[in-house]
Formats: C-alpha cells, sequence, structure tokens
C-alpha cells in the first residue's frame, strides 16, 4: 500500500498464484469470516485477520469454466452458514464446515457466461442468476430450478428483486441493451431499451419504485419499475457522452437523495437521484482509464475502484480525502465492501485487486 491509509493488521492478504475479480462476501451473522472467488474456480474462506480457514476447488474442469467473476452470496439457514456462487458451469451451495467448503448441490443444468452474482431470498427459498439467455429462480433446498424465462440477447450483472407479496418482479440487464423485468411468479415479462450494451446490474429503489440502470451508449436511465416504460415525475436521462459499464449506487442517507456510478473516461459522477441533474465529477488521476467498480457511500464517503489500480475515497461533496488514493498492484475492478461491524459502526473497507490480493483499510 503506497498510501499511509492505515491497514487493518494482517492485510493485504495475497492469495498465490490467484486472479480475482469478485469482490469479498462478509458473513453478515458473525462479521467474522469473509469469502472470494478466483478466476481459478477456488473459493477461499478467510478469518477477519486475513488468515485462511480453507479453500476448496469446486470445478474439476478448472480455467474459464470453473471461473469466479461474480461476489458469493453468504446466507444462515438454521445453525449452519451456506455460501451460494457461479461458476460458467453452474450454481453451487456449499456449506462452511469450519474446515473446508462442503458442496450441498450444483445445478443440474450446465451455465455458461454468467456474469452475476446468486440473488437469494432466504424467506421464500428462491435464488435469481442469469445465465446467457435465461434468467433462472432456483429452490435454495434442492437445487432444482422452479422457473426459466428465455429472453434476447445474453444476460449480466446480477438480479434485483423484491420478492414481496403484490410485487413478485425482479430486473435484470443484457448486451443488447434491453432491462427485463420479470414476474416471480409466472414468468411474464416487460422490458425497455437503451441505444447501447448493458454490462451492469439494475439498482432497485424500493421507496420509490423506480429501477436505475446504466448503458455503455454513456447515459444513466431512470424508470418506474412496474411497467419499465414510465419515466417518473422530474427525472431527465443523464448523458456522460461516455460509455458507463458501472452498476449506479443511490445513497438514500443524503438529501437531496444521491446517485453515484463511475465512467470509461475514469471519472466518478454523482448526479441528483431525482430529477437526474448534474451535482459533481471528480476525474481519476489517470485520464481516461475505466471505473468499473460500484462507487459504496458510508459516513459521507464515497469509496470505489478503479481499473487504473487505484481505490479512491471522496468525500460527497467531491473532495478526495487525506492519504487516499490506495494503490495496488492491478485493476480494482470489484466494489469495495464495508466489513468490521461493531455493533455500532463498520470498521474497515475491503477489496480485491487483480493482483490476486485482499486489501483491508481502517475507516476512520
Amino acid at each position: 500500500i503506497s498510501a499511509p491509509v492505515t491497514p487493518v493488521s494482517g492485510y493485504p492478504v495475497t492469495l498465490t498464484g490467484e486472479t480475482i475479480h469478485a469482490p469479498v462476501a462478509y458473513n453478515r451473522d458473525t462479521e467474522t469470516e469473509l469469502y472470494v472467488g478466483t478466476q481459478s474456480g477456488k473459493l477461499y474462506a478467510l478469518n477477519l485477520d486475513g488468515t485462511t480457514r480453507w479453500s476448496t476447488a469446486f470445478d474439476a474442469t478448472g480455467g474459464s469454466t470453473a471461473s469466479i467473476i461474480s461476489a458469493p452470496r453468504v446466507v444462515k439457514e438454521g445453525s449452519d452458514t451456506f455460501i451460494y456462487f457461479a461458476t460458467n458451469s453452474g450454481v453451487w451451495k456449499v456449506r462452511d464446515t469450519g474446515t473446508s467448503g462442503s458442496s450441498i448441490w450444483k445445478t443440474s443444468t450446465g451455465m455458461v457466461s454468467v456474469k452475476g452474482e446468486p440473488i437469494v431470498d432466504p424467506v421464500n427459498s428462491n435464488l435469481y442468476i442469469g445465465s446467457q439467455t435465461m434468467l433462472y429462480k432456483i429452490n435454495t433446498s434442492t437445487g432444482s430450478e422452479t422457473l426459466t424465462i428465455t429472453v434476447t440477447g445474453n444476460l449480466t450483472g446480477s438480479v434485483a428483486v423484491d420478492d414481496a407479496l403484490g410485487v413478485n418482479s425482479c430486473w435484470i440487464g443484457s448486451e443488447l441493451g434491453n432491462v427485463y423485468g420479470a414476474n416471480t411468479t409466472n414468468g411474464g415479462i416487460s422490458n425497455t431499451a437503451t441505444l447501447g450494451t448493458i454490462k451492469s446490474s439494475p439498482f432497485y429503489d424500493n421507496v420509490s419504485g423506480n429501477i436505475y440502470f446504466t448503458s455503455t451508449d454513456g447515459k444513466v436511465y431512470c424508470r418506474t419499475a412496474a411497467t419499465l416504460t414510465a419515466v417518473p415525475a422530474g427525472w431527465t436521462d443523464y448523458n456522460t457522452t461516455n460509455s458507463i459499464e458501472t452498476t449506479p449506487f443511490v445513497n438514500w442517507a443524503e438529501t437531496p437523495k444521491a446517485l453515484y456510478f463511475g465512467a470509461n473516461n475514469g471519472k466518478m459522477y454523482k448526479i441528483n437521484a431525482a430529477t437526474g441533474a448534474w451535482m459533481w465529477e471528480y476525474q481519476t488521476g489517470t485520464g481516461s482509464t475505466a471505473i468499473k467498480s460500484m462507487a459504496v457511500v458510508y459516513n459521507d464517503v464515497v469509496y470505489f475502484g478503479s481499473d487504473d489500480g487505484r481505490c479512491y475515497a471522496l468525500g460527497t461533496d467531491g473532495i478526495p480525502k487525506s492519504n487516499w488514493p490506495v494503490i495496488t498492484g492491478g485493476a480494482v475492478k470489484a466494489a469495495p465492501v464495508l466489513g468490521g461491524w461493531n455493533g455500532s459502526a463498520y470498521t474497515r473497507i475491503t477489496f480485491t485487486s487483480n493482483d490476486g490480493k485482499v486489501y483491508s483499510l481502517q475507516i476512520p
């Protein structure tokens, strides 16, 4: 770490010989374990101090088929901790035994081009994920597919889900520029089109009932989630004129409510989440190097990674925080993750780099 930002003791953690594209995932029931997948198809379980509890390869084929490129999903079911994750050959459910990852099931239908993390609703025992032109609803107990929906264009990113009674909907983008809305009960579909490819996940605001999404056409869109065609009153799509591949992040804690996203021109933007009006933009230090990491906002600080190998921290006023950015040895494509909850606040920000390391920094 080149900048004098205080690393958590034991970090950075080097996963020797590994390339990491995925964010870490904390066990939110204990806050003492975290998990990360690698391009070789291994799932690592780390202790809070960065030591490895276990690592297991779950796909004997290796290579690109085994690659884990999205975050695992950690869920407490009864007294056991389970980790759901996807490779390009399927979705896995694994139990953390304390010393290894024990496979519970793998989906029977082969999947390819899985680019989003499994979204799990433990209350209704459902898992949602997209693979190529198929959107799957999977029973988390058995691994069986309870609903499959065929769309046009390869699906990208993770599914946004609202399985509340009366809503029963999910949304996902595609490489053809469509955002699809699907009824999670009967599979009915609605969609809206952009003028570019969608390479990120939609952000669902269940307070307003709106869905936000970005496109390589350079625009940030907001639509009424129920129809995907109605533009909310007062909203105007914001146009950066540069390709956008990041998932937007909406921060409810600010007034007015703010939306953050990065673009391929190396800029982080803040716009008004109600109107789409520009508020500020910050140019990262290496010019046009792309930002593909989703921003995370906590205690009025905006954290995000960049393909320039840095993790940045800006105030919500757009001013860089002292001693940031932190320089790593590879692109930081995955979103930073808050961790170390002490009962009243998060104490660390954790992120991965393509240099094969997991970094964890103390939040002042």
